[in-house]
């Protein structure tokens, strides 16, 4: 039964790398607000924090079963845990 169109192994991947860049990105923007005597707002850790979580959850779900894709089927469980 397919259940509609799914994205890539790589494409999940590629995503994951996106969002935690962009996680990078949030902080740049709240680094010039920490040069003053003022004080910084901790919703930017939270908002960094939720990007770079976002971007975590993408390859998650396919992540483990990826390297057992190309092992021989002997060999299938071993490269499981080694990932």
């Amino acid at each position: 039964m397919r259940l509609g169109h799914r994205l890539a192994t790589p494409t999940k991947s590629a995503l994951g790398l996106v969002f935690n860049g962009l996680s990078c990105i949030v902080m740049m923007f709240a680094a010039p607000a920490d040069v003053g005597a003022e004080k910084v707002s901790p919703l930017w850790l939270v908002a960094a924090y939720a990007v770079e979580v976002t971007g975590e959850l993408c390859p998650s779900p396919v992540g483990p079963s990826t390297p057992t894709k190309p092992a021989v089927k002997n060999l299938r469980r071993l490269m499981a845990g080694i990932h």
